[in-house]
Parts: structure tokens; C-alpha cells; sequence
């Protein structure tokens, strides 16, 4: 069966399914990359497994270029850019890991990196890291609990929690909350004082005309180019089951929409705790029966939770930033309770555990998310 007629399209030793390839020709063909440097990061390569530029016959050559030409055309209308960056790694010397020659199309917007140079390295970072043995190339790309916890493998959320720097971080946290609350309190108050957030949160609550001014002013300035979420727009590859053909699908929800899919992402978290099981709520009366939730959102011990002081927080595991805005922050015990209590079934909710790069300042950063599918019953 030639290559044109199977199931599967070779990238090196994987395999690479047909819901992936998004166009193809006689000879080359265009497939989603696992770790995207930008939102659009895609790869084009020859049909045929070649390890090296040089050894491909002109006629691939010539196809391969069309192709990529016509890719990067399409990507950076789509994801509103203004510039491409084509790059080839080949050869191992040149980083690269899968020994299939491959073009990187990335479309570019102003600002997506410090120094424009940082995109090589960006690229060879992802490189590494999908041919590392922390990735599972083939598992990653299977309709799994795997792929849909994308970017969860890179450190384990216990060895986050177990770490004396954690530790300490949190104690001093915590310290510091309850000095500012009343100088000296006792970890018995402290537990009465979470108590009766949870049973008058409105004690607790920041002004909700106060949350939305914050919220306006975040998004027309640090988000106002889609920066700040930019390492998490990967929703295909995030949550597969969005791949399916012909869904209904809904952000947030309103009441007997019947829709097939409701995504909730970076968005509870914005909400006081109090608040939150009404959206879960509207979500619920927004599905069918046997819909799915999809929730994407912060975790505990997320860079920016243990980095929040102390004198910053509103309740447990809730903060208000400087800028006004608040954020809560979840365990995947929390997140599945308040699901089941809005009347939803868990099929996943995990810790997705993601190492980025802070190239300007030299810094690696530990960031913790969320993931969760739930089922409205039948």
C-alpha cells in the first residue's frame, strides 16, 4: 500500500496518523508539531524517510518548498501574523533529532521573542525535548489521557510539592499571611478563617465592579496581543476529543444550548471560589447528555502561586494580584469535587507539569496546570 493510501505517514520511526496531516501532496505532507514554539509551529517533510537535505531527489525538493511556501501562507493568515521563520535542523550537529528531513514553519508576530534570534533556540529546545525520553512520541500522539495532558510530562508535580525550596516557599506564604491578618494567628485560626470564607464568602470577596476594572485593564494591556497565553493555545492538541468531526461546541455555556463540548479555560480560576459552581453549572445545562467539560486552568504550586505574597491572599489557595485581578488556584481533588457537585463525571483531571525557559533572564521556570474532562451523564 503506498503512502498516499495508508493509514499512517512515517516521520523517522513514528508514526504519524491522518487526522494529523492537515494537507498533503504526491510527495510531501504538512502534520502538527508536539511542542509548538509559537501558536502555528507546524512541520512539513518528504513522504519518503530521508535523514538528510542533500539526499533527497529534486523532484522532492522542488514539492517539499511548494508545499511549505503554501503552508506558510496559510499559517500566518490564520494565526494573524506578519512575517514566517523556515528552518531546517540537519543533521545531528545541527539539532536535529528525528533523522527525517523536516522544514519548522513558525508564524511571527512582533514581541514573540526578546531577541529574535531566540526562536533557533526555542526550536531546539522543542527538538530535544519531543525526542527525549520523557516524551513518548507515539503515546503523545494518540487520542489518550497522555495527549490530552499535552506538555505534562516534563516534571513530576510530587517532586514539585516534596522540594525543600517548595517547602519553604509556602511557609513563608503562609507566614506571611497570617502576620498580615492579625500579627500573630494560630494555624486553628487559620483553618476558622478558611471556614468562614467558604460560609460568607462575600467577607472575603474583592468588588466585582473592582474585578472587572482589573480584568479590562489586564486584557487591553498585557494580553492585548495574545502574549500571555501563547504557550497554552494548543487546544488539539491539549484536549483530542476536539478533533472529532461535526461537534457542537461552547466556551463557558448558557442553559439548553445542547451543545457537544464546553471549554472552560483559564477562566474559573478568575472567579471567587463562592462563584464558581454557577458556571459549572451553566456549562452543565449548556450539554447534552453525554457532553463533554473541558477545563484547562491554574494549579497549586504553579511558579506564579508560590511566588504570590502572602499578604496577597483573599482565602485559601485564592489571591489577589497587584494589578487587581484575582486568582484561584486548584488541586485536581479540588477541581474534580466541584465538578461532581455540579452533577459531572470525572474521566480525567491530572496536574499537567510544564518546564519553560525564561531566556532573558536566565531563569527556568516550573509552571502547573490543571487538566480536566467530565462527562454530563446520560
Amino acid at each position: 500500500m503506498s503512502a498516499e493510501k495508508s493509514q499512517v505517514v512515517k516521520f523517522g520511526k513514528f508514526d504519524i496518523q491522518r487526522s494529523e496531516i492537515f494537507t498533503e501532496t504526491r510527495l510531501s505532507f504538512a502534520f502538527v508539531n508536539l511542542k509548538p514554539v509559537v501558536p502555528g509551529h507546524v512541520l512539513v517533510s518528504p513522504k519518503r524517510v530521508v535523514p538528510r537535505f542533500v539526499d533527497l531527489e529534486s523532484e522532492e525538493v522542488s514539492d517539499l518548498w511548494t508545499l511549505a511556501q503554501r503552508v506558510g501562507k496559510a499559517a500566518e493568515a490564520h494565526f494573524k501574523a506578519d512575517s514566517l521563520t523556515f528552518a531546517i535542523q540537519d543533521g545531528p550537529q545541527a539539532g536535529q533529532t528525528v533523522p527525517h528531513v523536516h522544514i519548522h514553519i513558525l508564524p511571527r508576530r512582533a514581541g514573540d521573542f526578546a531577541e529574535n534570534d531566540e526562536v533557533y533556540d526555542a526550536i531546539d529546545h522543542s527538538s530535544k525535548q519531543m525526542a527525549g525520553e520523557r516524551v513518548n512520541f507515539d503515546k503523545e500522539r494518540q487520542d489518550t489521557p497522555a495527549a490530552g495532558a499535552y506538555y505534562s510530562n516534563d516534571f513530576s508535580w510530587q517532586e514539585l510539592r516534596d522540594d525543600p525550596g517548595t517547602v519553604q516557599a509556602l511557609q513563608r506564604q503562609a507566614a506571611a499571611a497570617m502576620q498580615a491578618e492579625a500579627g500573630t494567628v494560630t494555624a486553628t485560626d487559620a483553618a476558622a478563617r478558611d471556614r468562614e470564607h467558604d460560609a460568607h464568602p462575600a467577607s472575603a470577596a474583592v468588588a466585582l465592579e473592582e474585578q472587572g476594572a482589573a480584568w479590562e485593564a489586564f486584557h487591553a494591556c498585557d494580553n492585548a496581543t495574545a502574549r500571555f497565553y501563547k504557550e497554552r493555545r494548543y487546544l488539539l492538541l491539549e484536549f483530542p476529543q476536539l478533533t472529532q468531526q461535526g461537534l457542537h461546541i461552547v466556551e463557558i455555556g448558557l442553559a439548553g444550548l445542547e451543545a457537544d463540548v464546553c471549554m472552560i479555560i483559564f477562566t474559573l480560576a478568575a472567579l471567587d471560589p463562592a462563584h464558581m459552581h454557577h458556571m459549572l453549572l451553566a456549562a452543565w445545562q449548556a450539554l447534552r447528555p453525554g457532553g463533554l467539560l473541558l477545563v484547562r486552568d491554574h494549579g497549586i504550586l504553579d511558579l506564579t502561586h508560590l511566588r504570590l505574597p502572602g499578604e496577597q491572599q483573599l482565602g485559601r489557595h485564592y489571591f489577589r494580584r497587584a494589578d487587581g485581578t484575582t486568582c484561584y488556584f486548584f488541586s485536581v481533588e479540588d477541581l474534580a469535587a466541584r465538578a461532581s457537585a455540579a452533577g459531572f463525571v470525572t474521566r480525567e483531571c491530572s496536574y499537567a507539569c510544564t518546564s519553560l525557559r525564561n531566556r532573558k533572564k536566565n531563569l527556568d521556570m516550573k509552571r502547573v496546570f490543571v487538566h480536566g474532562v467530565f462527562v454530563k451523564p446520560l
